[in-house]
């Protein structure tokens, strides 16, 4: 019942939002609420009363109180109870100038959109906790899609890179760290790759052999040292991988085969 209390009002405040977004002037009554949201690339925010700073995520709810009295770029917010400042370009109303209508609020005008915002907060804190509950459930299911295309494909790319050699000599090397996700113990890696400069051309392609064994959900690291006597190599293009197993079956990678496995999925051998 509290559930369905707290949507019905979150309802409530976003009709109320999209009203005062139609209004002309900015008019301050007892059921006056206004509701930003977090642009796109989300925000930096300093908590009102610390020196500490938050990152806000894209999409997040805030509810509006009034705007800093240290800058009229800067709003001051509530986000999941707590008063943050925050810059007024990185929040999106549906109510137009809206900082220049604040700037022209009295003190009990002001003081009054504060209380209305705080009535808000148990509502806003159940809705962006709900919001955070599907975000979760969408990067888990994002997860397991890929890491089920993973295991068909046989092998992921945890990291790859050139590095310099020495400051004494001239030369690069390529490394690159792999996880087995077949259910085949891996034998030998041969990997075909492009040496790029610092304007996006060519190099010299090279083929190097890397050697197992490597069990299934395991990971295996390579070096491979002065793979060009230049530094003009800056970075480098993967353009294949043939995956040779100890039964002497082979699977080859073509460049739009290889999956470079995100950062934020940890814990692969686990799975």
């Amino acid at each position: 019942m509290k559930l369905k209390l707290c949507i019905i009002t979150l309802i409530t405040l976003y009709y109320s939002a999209y009203r005062l977004g139609a209004q002309e002037k900015l008019q301050v009554t007892d059921s006056t609420v206004i509701i930003g949201v977090v642009q796109d690339f989300g925000a930096f925010a300093e908590k009102v009363g610390t020196k500490s700073n938050i990152f806000l995520r894209a999409g997040a709810s805030v509810l509006i109180g009034y705007l800093s009295p240290k800058t009229d770029k800067e709003y001051a917010v509530y986000y999941l109870g707590d008063k943050y400042y925050v810059r007024t370009s990185d929040i999106k109303t549906l109510y137009p100038n809206l900082p220049i209508e604040l700037s022209k609020l009295s003190e009990k005008e002001r003081a009054i959109l504060d209380s209305n915002a705080l009535r808000m907060i148990p509502a806003s804190i159940e809705y962006e906790n709900r919001q955070a509950d599907i975000m979760y459930k969408k990067r888990q299911d994002n997860k397991a899609k890929f890491l089920n295309e993973l295991r068909k494909k046989g092998l992921g790319v945890l990291t790859y890179s050139v590095y310099k050699e020495s400051e004494y000599t001239k030369g690069k090397g390529f490394k690159i760290d792999v996880i087995n996700t077949s259910n085949k113990i891996i034998k030998y890696l041969t990997f075909n790759f492009t040496g790029i400069n610092p304007v996006w051309d060519p190099v010299d392609t090279k083929i190097r052999k890397g050697i197992g064994p490597i069990l299934p959900n395991e990971t295996g690291s390579y070096k491979f040292e002065y793979v060009w006597f230049t530094d003009i190599v800056d970075q480098v293009r993967l353009n294949s991988i043939i995956i040779q197993y100890m039964d002497n079956t082979k699977k080859i990678l073509s460049r739009s085969d290889i999956s470079v496995v995100p950062y934020d999925i940890a814990d692969l051998t686990s799975e």
